[in-house]
């Protein structure tokens, strides 16, 4: 068989494949380029065989005219869990408590227990998110539950499709700081740089979704040197914030740090940590649970 005619029965072949034949048609592919990048071609025609892959080996045409490919993201599940995965950070400390989104089966499960302007919040929070625009932060009130957890999870698996974002538990970053500087640790110095490292994350992640503020009480230390410096640098930087928890903040002071003393420092720093976090989440919200 001669050379010319097995280019073509291998044209022909590749053809056969609906997507490649669209491509070639819509970019208007030349038999030369198509010969030039045969091996480019057999690459992608077993890519769109593997259909549960996150990704595919796709064609274009650049600013000068040459065909070009690339690795781009499917729309499927295998990409969905390889966003996530790429974009959850500190999952070591907290993980969502489920793998729900904001779509269509949110709306209908939150309809009677969120109020109209919640379930508009969380509406924008999708789209802007699509649209990389900016997103208000928030803060949610709950009854003690115990759904909040999946509410907020919702949030932070939808923004980690598109952002770098981060789940935290509030109760779990309060084990980590204090194993942080446990006697048990054997190496104190670098479990200290590591939450140092921790810190810088979740003050420049673009999304912080920090659930359950208020539940148990922590160590005026914690509330100062953790909680409020992260805080205090998303305030800042104008960074996305959401936050959960079973009181409004008003109330939020007898809830959060043990009565070790009763002084001026404890004062200021409660002052502090409430000023930031009102003007952080200049939305405040209340979901009511169905008994």
């Amino acid at each position: 068989m001669d050379q010319q005619k097995i280019i073509k029965e291998e044209k022909n072949n590749l053809l056969k494949n609906k997507y490649i034949a669209k491509k070639v048609a819509e970019l208007n592919i030349t038999d030369d380029e198509i010969i030039e990048n045969a091996l480019n071609f057999i690459v992608m025609e077993n890519s769109i065989k593997d259909s549960d892959s996150a990704f595919l080996f796709d064609v274009y045409r650049d600013e000068n005219n040459k065909i070009k490919f690339y690795w781009k993201v499917r729309k499927n599940e295998a990409a969905r869990q390889w966003k996530i995965e790429r974009n959850l950070i500190l999952t070591s400390i907290s993980s969502p408590y489920n793998t729900n989104f904001i779509d269509k089966n949110f709306f209908e499960k939150y309809k009677d227990i969120a109020s109209k302007r919640i379930l508009k919040y969380a509406k924008t929070f999708a789209e802007n998110l699509k649209e990389n625009k900016e997103i208000p932060s928030i803060f949610f009130t709950s009854q003690g539950t115990g759904q909040i957890s999946d509410f907020m999870s919702s949030f932070a698996l939808h923004s980690s499709l598109y952002v770098r974002t981060a789940y935290i538990n509030i109760n779990d970053l309060n084990v980590f700081y204090k194993n942080s500087f446990s006697s048990n640790s054997q190496n104190n110095y670098f479990e200290v740089d590591k939450l140092d490292e921790v810190i810088k994350e979740l003050s420049e992640v673009p999304v912080l979704v920090l659930n359950e503020l208020g539940i148990s009480k922590f160590t005026i230390n914690f509330l100062n040197a953790v909680l409020m410096k992260i805080l205090e640098n998303r305030y800042k930087n104008n960074k996305t914030t959401l936050v959960s928890s079973y009181q409004p903040i008003d109330k939020l002071s007898k809830k959060l740090v043990n009565n070790e003393t009763d002084n001026l420092f404890l004062e200021t720093c409660f002052n502090k940590f409430l000023f930031i976090l009102d003007n952080l989440c200049t939305q405040k919200e209340a979901l009511k649970w169905q008994k």
